[in-house]
C-alpha cells in the first residue's frame, strides 16, 4: 500500500510492477500473497494514442510517467481488445474510434490504472 495515498497500492502483475488505484477490495491485502484481480485503465476526456513503428523485439508494456499515476501502455489493438504484454483490456470505445489501427501496435496514455481484487488465489 502507498503510505501517503491510501487508495493506491503497488501490485506485481505478469512481471509488471504497477502502481494502481484500489477500486474494490473486499478483504485485507497481504504482501506476497496472490490474488485474482481485474485491471482496467481510466482516461480523462479523450484518448491520447499513437501508433508505434518499431523493429524492437522487446517492448515495455507499462511505463509509469514519473511519480504520477499516469502510464503509457504499449500493446496491440485487436478489435475491442488491447493486449499489453500478457494483460488484455476490453474497450469498445477504443475499437469504435480507432478501428483503422486494428492489428497494429499502439501506445495509449492513461490517467491511472484501477484494480479490483476479486479473491485470494488458492
Amino acid at each position: 500500500m502507498d503510505e501517503t495515498i491510501e487508495e493506491f497500492a503497488y501490485f506485481s502483475i505478469e512481471n509488471n510492477d504497477l502502481y494502481c488505484f484500489l477500486n474494490c477490495c473486499p478483504m485485507a491485502i497481504e504482501v506476497n500473497k496472490v490474488y485474482n484481480v481485474e485491471l482496467d485503465y481510466f482516461i480523462i476526456d479523450e484518448f491520447i494514442l499513437e501508433e508505434v513503428n518499431t523493429d524492437e523485439s522487446v517492448i515495455i508494456p507499462f511505463e509509469r510517467i514519473g511519480d504520477s499515476t499516469q502510464y503509457k501502455i504499449t500493446g496491440r489493438l485487436d478489435g475491442n481488445t488491447f493486449t499489453a504484454g500478457n494483460i488484455c483490456f476490453e474497450d469498445d470505445a477504443l475499437q469504435l474510434e480507432y478501428s483503422y489501427l486494428d492489428g497494429r501496435l499502439i501506445t495509449l496514455t492513461v490517467w491511472r490504472l484501477s484494480i479490483s481484487v476479486i479473491s485470494e488465489r488458492i
